[in-house]
């Protein structure tokens, strides 16, 4: 049985958590229609506080998914640097972010469904 998008996106999370965790209390949300002022934005981040990705509901499930690794990425990269604000994308991002595309592509595809 195929899971409707929005499970399927947080049973990614879970396996995204687990596999790349944090320590703060990382959220996730799916909006049908994104903030005023990030309209155009497929999704982003809010890290003051207990971080909040948000992830556009108009993608299809795999740009979900790569949204969703793209928003941890910077959620990761600001728990190493409180002064990083979020915005930036620069070397380290790229690498985390590889990181997790590669743990995805090396199996965690299959391995996600079990959360």
């Amino acid at each position: 049985m195929r899971l409707k998008k929005r499970d399927r996106l947080h049973q990614v999370f879970r396996w995204l958590k687990d596999k790349h965790p944090v320590d703060g209390n990382v959220r996730l949300r799916l909006e049908s229609k994104m903030p005023k002022g990030m309209r155009d934005c497929e999704g982003a981040v809010w890290l003051s506080g207990s971080p909040l990705i948000r992830v556009s509901r108009t993608l299809n499930r795999s740009g979900c998914v790569y949204c969703l690794f793209h928003e941890y990425a910077h959620v990761i990269i600001y728990e190493r640097d409180p002064k990083y604000l979020g915005d930036d994308h620069c070397d380290s991002f790229y690498r985390v972010l590889g990181k997790i595309e590669r743990s995805w592509l090396n199996g965690g595809e299959k391995e996600s469904m079990k959360f």
